[in-house]
Order: structure tokens, then sequence, then C-alpha cells
């Protein structure tokens, strides 16, 4: 192997590494964006509860919404309530 090349390999190990390290430092700073366990539960956002639910806390199917999250957690325990199974 020639010089050049084992240059040009290092100069890429080097630069990818130092890649790795900038996306790392920007993930640990960055603010999560999603909800904890916690503040997801499908009792505490209050999803279907009394009745009739209030428009805004109902989970309905075929609505486009009802498997995407936080949503998701309460339509996967009452799975049966929508579909036939």
């Amino acid at each position: 192997m020639e010089f050049s090349d084992r240059l040009r390999n290092e100069t890429i190990r080097v630069g990818f590494g130092a890649l790795l390290i900038a996306v790392s430092l920007g993930a640990a700073n960055a603010q999560p964006s999603f909800l904890s366990a916690e503040d997801s539960d499908p009792r505490v956002m209050g999803w279907m509860q009394g009745f009739p639910p209030s428009p805004d806390k109902l989970i309905t199917q075929p609505d486009s919404n009802y498997f995407s999250f936080p949503k998701l957690r309460w339509s996967v325990c009452h799975l049966r309530e929508f579909l036939p199974t």
C-alpha cells in the first residue's frame, strides 16, 4: 500500500470519527421531543374517559390517527373494540 493510500484512509477514519463525535454531542444537547411513558399513559391523557368521551379525547376507527402515538397505547390494548378478532 502506498503512502498516499494510507494517508487517505487515515484521513477518512479521522473525518468519520470527528463526524460521529459531532453528531453525538448534538444529540446529547438536544431536548427530547417525545412524551415519557408516564406522560403518554392513556389514563393520564384522558383518552376514552367518561361516557360519552369528549370529542378531543375520542379514539375511533377508521380515523387515520387511532394507530399513531400517543393514541397507539390505548388502541393496542383495546384492539378488539375496533376490529373483530
